[in-house]
């Protein structure tokens, strides 16, 4: 019994550090495509490394998050970021230009919604100071 609550917590600073680099590879995204619509010749490398890291990232929160055995809100909001991030990939490659246009602001949604997902998990954790 110990054994499982022991995986459970290292689940737990899993899904911390997981949704951390998810993060951050949003923000890297939001520069990575600034480069590509102000400079570079292309906007591949924003294309590739969310596909890879940042969809990939996403997939491990919702894992982690399902072997932390997190409370039901905290499990669907690591669904979520999953989900939406699965939207995100696909969002761009749609024709219609108003649907894609959606690409940016799942963004910032997939950006607050992992900010809170950290905050409650870390605050479950005892890892924030006391106000």
């Amino acid at each position: 019994m110990m054994r499982r609550g022991l995986d459970r917590r290292y689940a737990r600073w899993a899904l911390i550090l997981f949704t951390a680099l998810f993060i951050f590879a949003v923000v890297v995204q939001i520069l990575t495509a600034g480069f590509g619509i102000f400079g570079a010749t292309s906007l591949d490398l924003h294309g590739d490394l969310g596909f890879t890291v940042t969809h990939g990232l996403s997939i491990l929160v919702f894992l982690a998050a399902l072997v932390a055995w997190i409370g039901r809100s905290d499990l669907a909001l690591a669904f979520l970021i999953g989900a939406l991030t699965t939207i995100q990939v696909i969002l761009p490659s749609i024709d219609n230009g108003w649907i894609a246009g959606f690409h940016p602001l799942n963004a910032v949604v997939l950006f607050l919604l992992a900010l809170l997902l950290l905050w409650r998990v870390a605050s479950d954790s005892g890892l924030r100071r006391p106000a």
